[in-house]
């Protein structure tokens, strides 16, 4: 138990430590592995934990992003940047579980993978939002007043923050052998 905590606090240490030492391509794939990785953990918390195979969760992924691009435009602060597009996601994803979750199986499936495109059709034929394009131009956000800009300040949070949510779940290796294995499938079936 002491090898792998001592483990999780090395991996810890050298996620904060990557903007001081590398240069900003390095950092910038490494925000990208852990935004993927939270993603990847909320397909693994529906379909390893509440056994419901879901393709319309992108959705919510998408709704965050337009929130953050559209309000960092107008307020570029941290709360416009962080809170609003989780708050925006969550409403989002209320709305739609309301409605998809009285359905099982197969016609759970194809009603979050109708609710995916239509959230698709409506964000690339909408100039409001950029269509094809997307937005582009998105200030970066202000964190107490000070505007983030260099590559080190900008790529500070994100990595923290992705790897504090990584570490305050269970160990995705775990998780990953509890759904696979016989055991584990009755496990996830009884939760």
């Amino acid at each position: 138990m002491m090898g792998r905590g001592l483990g999780i606090a090395v991996v810890v240490a050298a996620i904060a430590l990557l903007p001081l030492m590398a240069g900003p391509y390095p950092v910038k794939l490494v925000q990208e592995i852990l935004i993927w990785g939270i993603f990847a953990m909320s397909l693994d918390l529906l379909m390893g934990y509440a056994g419901m195979v879901s393709f319309g969760h992108s959705a919510f992924f998408g709704i965050g992003a337009y929130t953050a691009a559209l309000l960092l435009s107008k307020w570029p602060g941290l709360l416009s940047g962080l809170a609003a597009p989780a708050l925006a996601a969550a409403i989002g994803a209320l709305a739609i579980g309301f409605l998809s979750i009285r359905v099982g199986g197969v016609y759970f499936i194809m009603l979050t993978l109708a609710f995916s495109q239509m959230f698709f059709a409506l964000t690339f034929q909408n100039a409001f939002l950029g269509a094809e394009d997307g937005i582009t131009s998105v200030p970066r956000p202000t964190v107490l007043g000070l505007t983030v800009t260099s590559t080190c300040s900008s790529s500070w949070l994100p990595p923290r923050s992705s790897s504090i949510v990584w570490f305050a779940r269970p160990s995705a290796t775990c998780c990953a052998a509890s759904t696979t294995t016989r055991s584990g499938c009755r496990r996830s079936a009884m939760r």
